[in-house]
């Protein structure tokens, strides 16, 4: 298949299934926003740095690693490589997920209490110890898949996942509200358990149905375990240490809240709408530089192989200009809209202006994500796991000493320069490794002229008073007329170049 067409077309089918899946999960955190609370919100939040660590020890990593040696294997025609690298994969990770959901269900007490300093997260780190296992599968059959050029079951999985979660805590929701039950993040660990056994399940159907090859070897399966921890250890060791950072900064950051002057209510809720509401709608569109970043892996991966140049600057220079437009359409648009998106979506004016204070982040987490996908395709892993670390590190000092004098406001100014940090050291190691260096009119001058013309179009718009404010529909009118404001000029410029040529 041409490298371009799976790219647009691989993307296509995983951000359909990531945008239907993050809408319904966007709107699923609404309701839990109005029924749980922010408090159990926190809480939540709270638990995730400890699940993420516990699966980046099981199986972190082995998924790039599974995609990365079969579309490599595929590139040189050999089949049985690729089953090979899956199969050490699939062992490695299932082995892994089972010592540590054992580990995390009998240490969840000493975590809950010690660790993150609130002990009623004990009953939700055992509830999620179940529930590593059918992670596991998951990642593992996913990186298979996308190895293999194979989109549909892992978008299906994807969705398939996120239904059953929001179905599964709906469900618990109005069991509670009959029998007059206290509302608790349990609900939303359970449901979060009941997704991951869901794509589990859909996943290993898979596996019984399709063809396998020969039960490999013990030598044969030694040299792929080897392969495969090659790749993995360094990407698992990484994000384990990400995790225990991020473990740090979920405990410390109610801290140092309420050093800032709040009660331990008001920062936890701080926290949550933080977390569990702004920051969500800020992530919201990287359901398209994630879906790119999933497939550029062994685009480039088996691009590099080959020995393909002129393919792998192509889909460099593509993937990497449609990352940064997305980021400038969405800074611009989370600047005009995201005080109203606040107070529509989550009914909170401090969401709102989370909303806006965030939205800078846009162009950097955005190219971030596909940048560090093109460095893991071309074996800079552990450059990019330097890189990450070293951003997260400096994003912690700025908790440490910022918060305590600036509140929730110096995070977010650690954010910002956290991920200015990680994108400018991926494009600098990108530009040592290939030479590729973005063109200033393309990543800088038009997509400025595109924001400005969408802004000038918006605000005669409303000075004209075409569109009602804070309501539902003039919301929704005004965002497609900024898309079609900001896409317009841009398309037509387009068409207009390739005429040229």
């Amino acid at each position: 298949m041409n490298q371009k067409l799976y790219l647009l077309k691989g993307t296509f089918i995983l951000t359909a299934a990531g945008l239907l899946s993050r809408t319904a999960g966007f709107f699923y955190k609404i309701f839990l926003s109005r029924t749980v609370g922010a408090e159990n919100m926190g809480i939540h939040q709270l638990i995730l740095p400890v699940y993420a660590f516990c699966a980046a020890a099981a199986f972190g990593g082995i998924q790039t690693a599974v995609s990365k040696h079969v579309s490599a294997s595929l590139a040189k025609g050999s089949k049985k490589e690729a089953w090979n690298a899956f199969l050490s994969g699939f062992l490695l990770s299932l082995g892994g997920a089972f010592f540590c959901s054992l580990l995390l269900f009998l240490g969840s007490g000493w975590i809950a209490s010690a660790f993150l300093g609130e002990p009623r997260c004990s009953l939700l780190l055992k509830i999620l110890a179940f529930s590593l296992p059918f992670a596991a599968v998951h990642s593992c059959v996913s990186g298979y898949l996308i190895g293999q050029k194979k989109i549909l079951l892992p978008a299906f999985s994807q969705l398939t996942e996120q239904l059953l979660r929001i179905l599964v805590s709906f469900i618990l929701y109005f069991i509670f509200i009959e029998r007059g039950y206290v509302l608790s993040a349990a609900v939303i660990v359970l449901g979060q358990a009941a997704g991951e056994a869901s794509s589990a399940l859909l996943c290993f159907l898979f596996l019984l149905l399709s063809p396998r090859e020969p039960m490999p070897g013990k030598a044969e399966l030694r040299s792929s375990i080897r392969s495969t921890l090659s790749v993995s250890l360094p990407l698992s060791s990484s994000r384990m240490l990400l995790c225990v950072l991020q473990g740090i900064e979920a405990a410390l950051l109610p801290l140092q809240l309420r050093q800032f002057g709040l009660t331990a209510s008001q920062a936890l809720a701080e926290y949550g709408t933080f977390s569990g509401m702004a920051l969500p709608l800020i992530l919201f569109p990287t359901a398209i530089t994630g879906s790119l970043g999933t497939l550029l892996l062994p685009a480039v991966s088996e691009a590099k192989s080959a020995d393909r140049s002129r393919q792998l600057n192509a889909a460099i220079e593509a993937s990497f200009l449609g990352s940064l437009y997305l980021g400038f359409f969405c800074v611009n648009a989370f600047l005009l809209f995201g005080e109203e998106a606040g107070q529509l979506l989550f009914d909170s004016q401090t969401a709102g202006k989370y909303i806006l204070s965030l939205s800078f982040l846009c162009p950097f987490l955005y190219t971030g994500t596909t940048l560090s996908s093109i460095l893991h395709g071309l074996g800079k892993t552990g450059a990019v796991s330097l890189f990450h670390s070293l951003s997260f590190t400096l994003r912690l000092l700025f908790v440490i000493f910022l918060v305590p004098v600036m509140g929730i406001e110096g995070y977010l100014y650690g954010i910002l320069f956290a991920q200015i940090f990680l994108s400018a050291s991926s494009l600098a190691l990108l530009y040592k490794s290939t030479g590729y260096l973005p063109d200033p009119a393309k990543a800088l001058i038009l997509p400025l002229s595109l924001c400005l013309c969408a802004t000038g179009c918006m605000y005669l718009i409303r000075a004209l008073g075409l569109v009602s404010q804070n309501t539902w529909g003039g919301f929704f009118l005004e965002i497609s007329l900024y898309l079609f404001a900001f896409l317009l000029p841009g398309s037509s410029l387009l068409m207009l170049r390739n005429r040229s040529r």
